[in-house]
């Protein structure tokens, strides 16, 4: 599932060596929004891994850098770092680099209107399962996908596992669980629970 967000009206160049302004943050911007734009039209995996690359340099840059200055050079300079982190989502879900998502939809699901979006909720849930091991938040991301969209439920039985560890955990018992298989890309996964 793709994001929408307004990182595209964001105007992107590579190589982060040299020291970055606001201007030359935003011709990256506009060089990884067009190489988005040009694999995605023509499946071209290419272009969207060089997207791919150009956004996680300028992540890289946002992040270790202080950008109070090219906060107040760029309007709406908030949109374009939250945008970011979507736009990196986007490359990654597009690629099947779905081991390396989960800090980008960790940030990107509170931006827009992405926070009401279930599919999202669902994979964030299974990121958190399969590769933190982590069944509380996954839970938890699972609960907020059923709350949005209760039909979800009937597209992806496995979200039950939600009401089987919450009903042992009210129960005053401690889930035992173990993962038996999880395909990042389809969404499906499998999970023994027991209690002690």
């Amino acid at each position: 599932m793709l994001f929408t967000n307004t990182w595209e009206a964001f105007i992107c160049h590579s190589k982060m060596s040299v020291p970055m302004d606001a201007s030359g943050l935003l011709i990256k911007v506009r060089q990884a929004r067009e190489l988005f734009t040009e694999g995605q039209a023509s499946h071209d995996s290419s272009a969207l891994e060089e997207a791919l690359k150009i956004a996680l340099e300028i992540r890289e840059f946002l992040d270790i850098n202080d950008t109070s200055e090219m906060q107040n050079e760029i309007d709406q300079f908030e949109d374009l770092d939250m945008g970011l982190n979507a736009f990196i989502f986007n490359c990654m879900e597009l690629l099947g680099h779905h081991d390396r998502m989960l800090p980008f939809l960790e940030r990107a699901i509170h931006y827009l209107d992405n926070e009401r979006k279930p599919d999202l909720w669902r994979q964030l849930g299974l990121l958190y399962l399969a590769q933190k091991k982590d069944i509380d938040k996954a839970c938890d991301a699972w609960k907020r996908a059923i709350e949005l969209d209760p039909s979800i439920l009937e597209r992806c039985p496995g979200l039950n596992l939600v009401h089987a560890y919450e009903a042992l955990k009210k129960a005053g018992k401690k889930p035992r669980w173990k993962l038996l298989h999880a395909d990042l890309k389809t969404g499906e996964f499998s999970v023994t629970m027991d209690s002690s």
